[in-house]
């Protein structure tokens, strides 16, 4: 039979630490801390490529007029015998000079025949300025000014002089009369351009940095001069240029597509101020396929004095299976 339990015991000594138990579950996150203080500035980087060509600006106000150049040279005398023969002609008989007109003229045997001459000549100068023909020894001002003295002339090429200056710096142009307004078209110098090598890049590639300078129309050294003055005499101008293509995209998306730089250094785009901006006629170089395809583009504006067309700035070129030729159209001038 068992006795009853005794007391209590003492406590014992402490056992040894047990083993680490598993991690509890994530706190929730404190507040944030204060912000800490600025660092000091880093180095600077180095600089980054040069951007894209922006688009051009708004037209500024026009300048005050300069101040008068230089007297240039004297000319070479020029052929006198005009003048000697309109001298010949009023000299007054009540000095001792007898002349053709008076009351005491010179009998007819003892004229110069050169005087004659002369004055025969004079009178068919001035015959063909107040009549002319397109011919070069009797150009028009323009097209519309051969029409208004010949209405039954035929389309063609003829000889113009838009600044009434000598004869020697006459231009050659086409005359377009059949259609409602008369045209006043000159040509270009190169109608194609092609078997440019261009170097691949991601900016715009323009031509004349490629070949040396820009376009030229018509071989005449006076041209521009004379350009000059068919902008200030027409009311509107138009241009076609035809981008031909082989694996390269004429209109691309953005700043990506081809450009056009004006006789004013004016920059023509797709996207540009309505006044600057081309259009686009047709456009198969969308598809790079292998085959040749084409993108016409044409200017038709008010802003006479940015055609012709003076350079070209081509975008997606350069790669091996890439090639692109360039036909220039024609500049016509209209009212």
């Amino acid at each position: 039979m068992n006795g009853l339990p005794g007391p209590e015991g003492p406590p014992g000594e402490p056992g040894s630490m047990g083993a680490q138990g598993p991690p509890g579950q994530r706190g929730p996150d404190g507040r944030r801390g204060d912000p800490g203080t600025d660092g000091s500035p880093g180095p600077s980087g180095p600089p980054g490529p040069t951007g894209r060509r922006g688009p051009s600006g708004e037209d500024g106000r026009r300048g005050s007029m300069g101040e008068a150049g230089n007297p240039g040279p004297p000319g070479q005398p020029g052929r006198n015998i005009y003048g000697g023969a309109m001298t010949q002609w009023f000299r007054n008989p009540a000095q001792g000079n007898k002349g053709w007109q008076g009351d005491d003229p010179i009998p007819a045997e003892e004229i110069d025949a050169d005087v004659f001459k002369a004055l025969e000549e004079v009178t068919l100068q001035i015959e063909k300025i107040r009549n002319p023909t397109g011919a070069q020894d009797s150009p028009a001002r323009t097209c519309e000014d051969l029409k208004h003295h010949n209405p039954d002339i035929e389309d063609g090429e003829y000889w113009i002089n838009p600044n009434l200056g000598p004869i020697y710096d006459v231009i050659k142009v086409r005359c377009d009369f059949k259609r409602k307004r008369t045209f006043t078209c000159v040509q270009p110098e190169v109608k194609v351009i092609e078997n440019v090598k261009v170097e691949s890049k991601t900016s715009h590639t323009w031509l004349s940095d490629v070949l040396g300078s820009k376009f030229n129309y018509d071989p005449s050294a006076f041209i521009k001069p004379q350009i000059k003055f068919l902008q200030y005499l027409h009311q509107k101008v138009n241009q076609k240029i035809t981008y031909e293509c082989k694996n390269s995209i004429a209109i691309g998306s953005g700043e990506k597509s081809i450009q056009l730089s004006g006789f004013d250094d004016t920059t023509m785009s797709v996207n540009g101020k309505r006044s600057i901006r081309y259009k686009v006629a047709e456009d198969s170089c969308k598809v790079k396929n292998g085959q040749w395809g084409r993108t016409v583009l044409e200017i038709n504006t008010k802003r006479t004095k940015s055609l012709p067309v003076m350079d070209i700035g081509v975008y997606d070129v350069g790669a091996p299976d890439q090639d692109f030729k360039i036909k220039l159209g024609e500049v016509c001038f209209f009212n």
